[in-house]
């Protein structure tokens, strides 16, 4: 089984983002506005063994504020809005995260840079485009972090295995 560990903020103008992700993010309709703490991997780890491995590893971590603004391209035709508060303490959870039992996961060839992914384009035409048109946009998306979601994948089809709250 494929799974895959996420937050999954809870802005009161969270439509600001989804306005974009319509008409940018071609998973729009597959999974909601997310910060990817762990990436997608395939394993038999048990629900119960997953669930420990959590709680262990987040046993002192506290609800922490988040706040993203600004959007930035990247080499590979992505556009994310960018965490510019908290990003230390989303850092601290992937790496505590990536430890113990998912620690073979961890893959070291790319960094972390915590962001919400906003779209992914065809060719580097679009997307100076739509980052002209964001390049604009001041607005600051702002919330409290005290759950992560682990989620399995199915193809296309992503169900919530369970919620941590911490």
């Amino acid at each position: 089984m494929k799974r895959t560990i996420h937050l999954f903020p809870e802005f009161s103008n969270i439509q600001n983002i989804e306005i974009l992700r319509i008409q940018y993010d071609p998973l729009f309709k597959l999974i909601l506005p997310h910060i990817t703490l762990v990436f997608p991997f395939e394993s038999t780890i048990s629900t119960q063994a997953l669930y420990e491995h959590i709680q262990w590893v987040l046993k002192d971590i506290n609800p922490f504020l988040i706040k993203l603004h600004d959007f930035t391209g990247t080499f590979d035709q992505y556009i994310f809005l960018n965490v510019k508060k908290g990003n230390d303490q989303i850092i601290e959870l992937h790496d505590r995260l990536y430890s113990g039992l998912l620690s073979n996961f961890r893959d070291f060839r790319f960094s972390f840079h915590p962001h919400l992914t906003i779209g992914k384009f065809r060719d580097e035409k679009m997307l100076v485009t739509a980052l002209a048109k964001m390049s604009l946009d001041r607005t600051q998306f702002e919330t409290e972090i005290s759950k992560i979601y682990v989620t399995a994948i199915n193809g296309l089809e992503r169900t919530t295995e369970f919620i941590f709250n911490f």
